[in-house]
């Protein structure tokens, strides 16, 4: 029953992304209207369905370059809800029977009326259109005959080519040929059919494609043999796979992961749980999984659903995901146009293959939302150049291939479709402000440098930097000291560093100063905005709205902070980390990457939050654990047990190697940490300690003087090294001991004896004469628990007060806190900064300040994000429109 029961909820959850469900009933079909426009020679047609409205008006040889429009709306009851055609033409009106009529406004604001009938069978009266590869083309047949048609031609501005139909074959059985001679091009011969709503324009119910964005793949340290069979080519479908997992795939199609939710592609092929990483990787170009497809190529196979799905159905699934692949090694303006041919192809693909336009969600990790914005923005070619990265003083790096522009298919008018289609955009984790790393690649190159060379170059911060990476590493690994930096894995960590730090187009584009300047021209928020050829209802000349996540745990895989309690766990589960071995070579290059951003850190310095937003952004606390725990430790010492103190030591530095032992660290300053909670500190925890006792016949007395005790744990440094010193002595023997440290223990002699006698006091009579020679008394050492400093996590959050960016993507990046302005939070969806119809509008940014996936490091955030998407925007039906209420987008 509770199975059945998850089943129902889970296609409930389906239902609701896709806003207003359909009628379980059959759909009766469309109801087609063509007229005419009175005091002009245009014609109208309208078809309705479920609700929906396709309407267009076309011009005849009078006026076809003046009143025609595509209308795509909706209808409540029988009214035409005001809709506005990409060139600015307002159609209103009602249905009543089998007629229809209204008012049409030319965009000077000349009203004209319409009336319409509905098209009679056998006349081949209705509305045909035709729409591929950036062109679409409309036909008009009134039921008595007359016909009015024209083509508009994409070209990669906001005008396009226009050109008037000719109809070389009169409509039959649904289908009509026409001819459209473009100016100064080939004439196109066109095959129309009638008319879908649904398949021209998207609206609330329409299919949904999750489009699925990586970050940058460039291979870091560079690949081995091992590391190509175990995550494939960059471009491929096992690379992105493996980059994604079968979790987040799941968790973001409203699945659940470990109950192995049903997965599988739209050719049908059965992906769940381990077979996402093994079944369907090749593709029809190439049968090797290795060999990276061509960008603009896409199958089905590309694409999953976690649906009931018949790969034979005519229905597309409801809600399915695409998994973008491409070859992020390359530079922002390369990796965008392989993304935007990839997508296109597979977009046209779906629509081929079901008839229907699906509405898309960009879902991007790291470096893809930058690729998403390239995207959603459609920056022209002569705007990227005019782009000097501040850094190298070079122009952005801008592709020689004409296709970007050129052509009746460019790579801006597919970015146009794509945009146009967008209902949303998240991104994690996206440096949209650039990355701190970049701008002190130069620093931590020398850093690295002089690790491998000559130490002698270091100043005073660094030094002190090189001795605590020395000892940690040397703990890590369990190598000597001295041995350390000609450790084989070491040696493979620095030489993975280098390659992080290398110039590669990635890297070099990822410098803050150039995303100022990026963000204020040509990926300005204002440019993520949909053109009036937008097929999604009441969502023209709109900005797209864009979710934001970003994690406080600051790093990555590679470039992550060491983690205490991550650390821990490392270690209860494998006892070590392993010589050797793949894991514990990350986890050296994470802390060689910490250090490197200290040394960074000291020359740029610190980062302050903007004025209020500390209690938001503040969930990390930075401090190496001295620094951390000095002060707890501190209010402890007064109340150490005596035995305890003496054996470990009494102040903070003392107790901190104590709890450092713990860890088998060897240093008291190891490493610098990032605690993602407060901890206290308490005496609940245990240590066993040698405890000397002087013992005659059935006598036994601790020796807890305590003058006594702390003087053997000076002298000697520890308990454990007195009593392997001080072994086979009766009490005389022990007093000469303690007199021959020196002048200061002649008192203590004394007092010794005097101690002796109180403790004496009241015992049996009987066992005091047997033991009154002193020479019967023998010093022996037990070993007992005693109390001990413990650290003990509170679960509250730790605060520093300040953004935390000393990782791959800092905080403030990811959120876009300035976008290339002084303004903070710039476009924030509570802004009214955006014009719309000469109206303020809502700028288009919601950003997550609270998620599941904050305290997630960089890497381990794009395998956990996907539940956290599903039930704060996904699965809440988020609409194309910017919202100043509330913390989601509408729908108009």
């Amino acid at each position: 029953m509770r199975h059945l029961i998850a089943v129902v909820l889970g296609f409930f959850l389906l239902a609701l992304l896709g806003g207003c469900s359909r009628p379980s009933t059959t759909s009766p079909g469309p109801r087609v209207y063509v007229g005419e426009i009175a005091g002009s020679d245009a014609l109208i047609a309208l078809v309705v369905q479920d609700g929906q409205l396709a309407a267009y008006a076309c011009g005849g040889p009078n006026t076809w370059g003046s009143h025609t429009g595509w209308f795509f709306g909706t209808l409540s009851g029988s009214e035409i809800n005001p809709t506005t055609a990409p060139n600015g033409h307002r159609l209103e009106g009602r249905l009543s029977g089998s007629s229809a009529s209204g008012s049409f406004t030319l965009p000077d604001g000349t009203s004209l009326s319409w009336t319409a009938q509905e098209a009679r069978p056998g006349t081949g009266a209705g509305l045909y259109a035709h729409e591929e590869d950036g062109q679409r083309t409309g036909l008009i047949v009134t039921n008595e005959g007359k016909m009015a048609g024209a083509s508009r031609l994409a070209t990669g501005n906001s005008v396009g080519l226009y050109a008037p139909v000719t109809v070389t074959r009169p409509p039959t059985g649904g289908i009509t040929k026409v001819s459209v001679a473009f100016p100064n091009r080939d004439i196109h011969i066109i095959d129309l059919t009638l008319v879908d709503p649904l398949r021209f324009g998207i609206f609330q119910d329409s299919p949904t494609i999750i489009v699925l964005l990586h970050g940058a793949t460039a291979a870091i340290p560079p690949p081995t043999a091992e590391d190509i069979a175990l995550s494939g080519v960059p471009g491929t479908r096992k690379h992105v796979r493996r980059y994604w997992t079968y979790p987040t795939v799941v968790s973001l199609l409203g699945g659940d992961p470990s109950k192995n939710t049903p997965l599988q592609t739209l050719t049908g092929v059965n992906v769940t749980g381990d077979l996402f990483l093994n079944a369907a990787l090749t593709h029809n170009s190439s049968n090797d999984i290795d060999n990276p497809p061509p960008p603009e190529f896409c199958d089905l196979a590309d694409m999953v659903t976690a649906e009931r799905y018949d790969p034979n159905q005519a229905a597309p699934p409801q809600l399915s995901l695409l998994l973008g692949r491409r070859d992020a090694t390359k530079g922002l303006v390369e990796q965008s146009m392989d993304a935007t041919k990839q997508i296109y192809a597979c977009v046209r693909a779906f629509e081929r293959r079901f008839g229907k336009k699906p509405k898309l969600v960009f879902v991007a990790h790291s470096y893809g939302g930058l690729v998403t914005r390239f995207i959603l923005s459609n920056p022209a070619r002569n705007a990227l150049r005019s782009v000097i990265n501040p850094v190298n003083r070079r122009p952005l790096i801008v592709p020689t291939d004409p296709s970007y522009d050129s052509g009746d298919l460019s790579v801006r008018v597919k970015m146009d479709y794509l945009r146009d289609h967008t209902y949303y955009a998240v991104t994690s984790s996206t440096p949209h402000e650039g990355t701190r790393i970049a701008d002190g690649a130069d620093q931590a190159r020398r850093f690295l440098r002089n690790l491998r060379g000559t130490l002698n170059n270091l100043n005073e911060e660094e030094r002190r930097l090189r001795d605590s990476l020395q000892n940690t590493l040397a703990f890590v690994f369990r190598v000597q000291f001295d041995d350390v930096f000609r450790a084989e894995p070491v040696i493979a960590i620095l030489d993975g560093w280098e390659a992080i730090l290398a110039d590669n187009p990635v890297l070099t584009e990822a410098h803050t100063a150039l995303w100022q300047i990026l963000n204020t021209v040509v990926l300005h928020p204002s440019q993520a905005i949909r053109t009036n050829q937008t097929p999604i209802n009441g969502a023209r000349g709109r900005l797209i709205p864009i979710y934001t996540l970003g994690n406080r745990n600051p790093g990555s895989t590679v470039l992550d902070t060491f983690n205490l309690r991550e650390v821990l766990r490392d270690f209860d589960a494998t006892g070590q980390l392993q010589m050797g071995s793949r894991a514990q070579k990350w986890v050296g290059m994470t802390v060689l990457g910490d250090y490197a951003l200290q040394v960074i850190e000291l020359t740029s310095g610190f980062n302050r939050p903007p004025a209020g937003f500390a209690g938001r952004l503040d969930r990390v606390e930075r401090a190496d654990w001295v620094t951390l725990w000095s002060a707890a430790l501190d209010t402890l010492a007064p109340d150490l047990n005596l035995f305890f103190a003496a054996e470990f030591g009494g102040d903070s530095s003392d107790l901190m190697r104590f709890l450092l032992r713990g860890f088998n660290a060897t240093s008291s300053q190891p490493l610098p940490l990032y605690l993602m909670e407060r901890y206290r500190f308490d005496l609940g925890g245990s240590a066993k300690v040698p405890v000397p006792h002087l013992e005659c016949e059935t006598l036994s007395l601790q020796l807890d003087y305590g003058p006594v005790v702390q003087a053997m744990g000076r002298h000697y440094g520890s308990l454990t090294e007195a009593a392997s010193q001080l072994v086979n002595l009766n009490f005389t023997g022990f007093l000469d001991r303690l007199a021959d440290l020196g002048d200061d223990f002649g008192q203590l002699v004394s007092d010794t004896y005097d101690w002796l006698k109180d403790e004496l006091e009241g015992r049996d009579l009987g066992n005091l004469l047997k033991c009154a020679d002193p020479a019967k008394w023998q010093l022996t050492w037990r070993s007992i628990s005693v109390p001990a400093p413990r650290a003990v996590p509170t679960g509250q959050a730790a605060r520093d007060d300040r953004v935390d960016f000393d990782g791959l993507v800092e905080y403030d990046s990811a959120m876009g806190f300035r976008l290339g302005t002084r303004i903070n939070e710039f476009f924030d969806h509570t802004r009214l900064d955006f014009i719309v119809d000469n109206k303020p509008a809502p700028g288009s940014w919601y950003r997550r300040y609270t998620s599941d996936a904050e305290v997630l490091s960089h890497d381990s955030m794009r395998q956990e994000m996907g539940r956290f998407i599903w039930n704060n925007i996904l699965s809440r039906n988020a609409g194309p429109l910017p919202s100043a209420q509330g913390d989601l987008s509408v729908h108009p």
